[in-house]
């Protein structure tokens, strides 16, 4: 299959209004060789076979941290993600594994605020809770009564 094909697969298979911001046909891990499609919610990694193409999704909320270790001509990206499974992307130039870097980094921020929005803390006990939570689960405290004082 030509990396065109494999860019309009996955392109074809994203939501409505999701683009491809970067499309890297050629990736090097684990002596695999694979096709990489960073949009601005997500990572997807094409493993290339002979006859079949496997495409694994991974939205940004799922990384948690992004490692570049640059060589003289080549640079290796590291993807940390929650739960600690780790994808290494070797041999990569140096300007789409500065480029990669820079959209991971920019997927985390944006998982972190998106997680920092939808939670609110309990005024009595101090807990992390949902921000749709009506009463505390810890401290029966009920939200949106005012208290007299």
């Amino acid at each position: 299959m030509r990396p065109e094909d494999i860019k309009q697969a996955i392109a074809d298979s994203l939501p409505e209004g999701e683009e491809i911001c970067q499309f890297i046909p050629d990736v090097h891990s684990e002596r695999k060789n694979y096709a990489l499609a960073v949009t601005s919610h997500r990572l997807i990694i094409c493993k290339k076979g002979f006859i079949k193409h496997n495409y694994s999704d991974y939205p940004g909320i799922r990384l948690e941290k992004v490692l570049l270790e640059e060589g003289f001509r080549r640079s290796t990206v590291t993807l940390e993600m929650k739960g600690g499974e780790k994808l290494n992307f070797e041999r990569l130039d140096k300007d789409n594994a500065r480029t990669l870097c820079g959209f991971a980094r920019t997927m985390i921020s944006e998982a972190d605020s998106r997680a920092s929005v939808a939670i609110k803390i309990c005024p009595d006990c101090g807990a992390q809770l949902k921000k749709r939570a009506k009463i505390c689960p810890y401290c029966e405290y009920k939200f949106g009564e005012k208290t007299s004082g």
